[in-house]
């Protein structure tokens, strides 16, 4: 038997759970430190209140451990769930039930802490027993593919059409690029997995945290933006650097009216050439499956290396994905 309890429970070593959650990001493709401190930080921000967070617990023999976790807390006006993992060990009997108990406790906190955008879960590839609580629950997903490549075999020169100019990041590009991330994103698939996608001041939040560096060292000179003939922005790139030595692109977005002229190639070669000339060989992204971006990347030498799924509730009105729910 299992019980649940908090993420903050004194007198619980986080340790194996720990190992085996970093092993599991690592093993989807996700780049991360190989000390196994991930639950504990995440155990300190539930203490200071940024996040809530359930345990469950086995008795193994006279003593008890933490064998699965969730964490989760409310972002831009929506439920974020960051955490839903169970040590493989755990019985394939208690399994399904654990992994929804874990998933009721973070929508019930989520539900009365008013998440009036929904919940959605962002996690690596996701294990049978996760998946069908998720499923069980009301969770519908889709499949974000991680990509890695080589940069070390061609030279890398941008070359933006005629009538357009592509330059590296400046801080007066923040509230224009959040714009046109905004704008290529309305109606797509990406919006409705990730609801910050739907407000363009939730959209600036999330460049501006890049460029602080929230998701890796902001890389100023690799992230750029292409430039009409008017000088009005109409695409822009973020990327940033990781501590495994990766150069990472965060986001690629062109306006729809900007389209199929190159510009998105344009934008990675530009990244690439910048993380090239300072020695960072592999460059790493992320792409919804079934989005026509990956045959761009795929011909510039990215290959798939693992994938995180994207869990949303409740599910969106026209959702287009019945077969992997």
């Amino acid at each position: 038997m299992f019980r649940l309890t908090s993420l903050s429970e004194n007198g619980l070593s986080l340790d194996a759970l720990s190992r085996g959650l970093v092993h599991h990001m690592q093993a989807s493709g996700m780049s991360l430190p190989e000390d196994n401190d991930l639950l504990d930080y995440v155990r300190e921000s539930a203490r200071m209140g940024r996040m809530d967070g359930a345990l469950i617990v086995r008795r193994v023999g006279l003593r008890e451990r933490a064998c699965g976790v969730a964490a989760w807390r409310v972002e831009h006006g929506a439920g974020v769930i960051s955490l839903l993992y169970l040590l493989p060990d755990m019985l394939p009997g208690q399994a399904p039930d654990a992994a929804r108990a874990l998933l009721e406790r973070a929508r019930r906190s989520l539900t009365a802490q008013d998440a009036p955008l929904g919940i959605y879960a962002e996690l690596p590839e996701v294990a049978g027993p996760v998946r069908e609580a998720l499923r069980a629950c009301g969770f519908v997903g889709v499949e974000r593919l991680i990509m890695r490549a080589d940069l070390s075999g061609r030279a890398w020169t941008a070359s933006p059409p005629a009538g357009y100019t592509l330059r590296s990041w400046e801080p007066a590009d923040l509230t224009p690029a959040a714009h046109v991330i905004y704008r290529a994103n309305v109606g797509a698939l990406d919006a409705q997995i990730i609801p910050e996608l739907r407000s363009e001041e939730a959209v600036r939040q999330i460049v501006w945290q890049t460029t602080v560096g929230r998701y890796g060292a902001f890389d100023v000179r690799a992230s750029g933006v292409v430039l009409d003939a008017g000088g009005a922005l109409v695409g822009v790139t973020l990327a940033t650097r990781r501590r495994s030595g990766q150069g990472f692109t965060a986001e690629i977005c062109v306006l729809p009216e900007h389209r199929r002229r190159g510009l998105a190639r344009a934008l990675i070669v530009h990244s690439h050439a910048s993380f090239q000339a300072d020695g960072i060989l592999t460059g790493m992204l992320g792409v919804t499956d079934g989005n026509p971006a990956r045959c761009l990347y795929e011909s510039l030498g990215y290959n798939r290396i693992g994938s995180v799924w994207t869990y949303v509730w409740p599910r969106p009105e026209g959702w287009p994905i019945g077969e992997n729910d």
